[in-house]
C-alpha cells in the first residue's frame, strides 16, 4: 500500500546526512476514560495539534511492532509502553472494553502535521506489571460485521426494479 509523505520529509530521508527527527505518537481512547491518554516516543513532552486539538503528549518509552505489508494474511501488531507512571497503569486496569489506539508519526520541527498515519487499532490482551503495559493491537475488520439477512426483492426494494 502506498504511503504519502511530504516532499520535505522525502528529501530529508533520501539525503546523505540529515537532522530529521521523526516522533512516534499514540493516543489511547476509551469511553471509560475521562480523557484520552497521549504519549510520544521521546525523552521530553511534546505539544502537538496533530490529532483532535492541541495536547501535551507525555514522553514515554514505547514500541509498536507493526505487521508486514503482506496482503494475503492478517498480521498481529503489538505495543509495549514502559517508563510510564503508576497512575497510567491504574487507568488501564480500570478499562473493561477494548480501547482504541491511534498511532502516527510527526516531524519534530513540525509537530502539528501528521507525516504518516493515523493507524487505528483496538487494544486487546492487555498485560501489565509495575513497569510496563503490553497488548495486542488489532484492526477493526468491517468485513467481519454481520450482514443483514434481508433478501433483495422487488417487494423489499421497489426502487431497484
Amino acid at each position: 500500500m502506498a504511503r504519502t509523505i511530504s516532499a520535505s520529509t522525502r528529501a530529508e530521508i533520501t539525503a546523505p546526512q540529515s537532522s530529521l527527527a521523526m516522533l512516534s505518537m499514540i493516543v489511547i481512547e476509551s469511553t471509560e476514560l475521562a480523557s484520552p491518554l497521549y504519549f510520544v516516543a521521546n525523552n521530553v513532552d511534546v505539544t502537538s495539534a496533530a490529532y483532535n486539538g492541541s495536547h501535551v503528549y507525555t514522553a514515554s518509552n514505547f514500541k509498536v511492532n507493526m505487521p508486514s505489508q503482506e496482503e494475503s494474511s492478517v498480521q498481529e501488531t503489538s505495543i509495549t509502553l514502559s517508563g510510564i507512571n503508576r497512575e497510567v497503569i491504574e487507568l488501564v486496569r480500570t478499562i473493561t472494553n477494548p480501547p482504541t489506539v491511534r498511532t502516527f508519526l510527526i516531524r519534530e520541527d513540525t509537530p502539528d502535521d501528521v507525516e504518516l498515519g493515523p493507524f487505528i487499532f483496538k487494544l486487546r490482551n492487555v498485560t501489565y506489571d509495575v513497569n510496563s503495559v503490553s497488548g495486542s493491537l488489532l484492526f477493526e475488520y468491517t468485513l467481519r460485521n454481520n450482514i443483514s439477512t434481508i433478501t433483495i426483492t422487488s417487494r423489499n426494494f421497489p426502487g431497484l426494479f
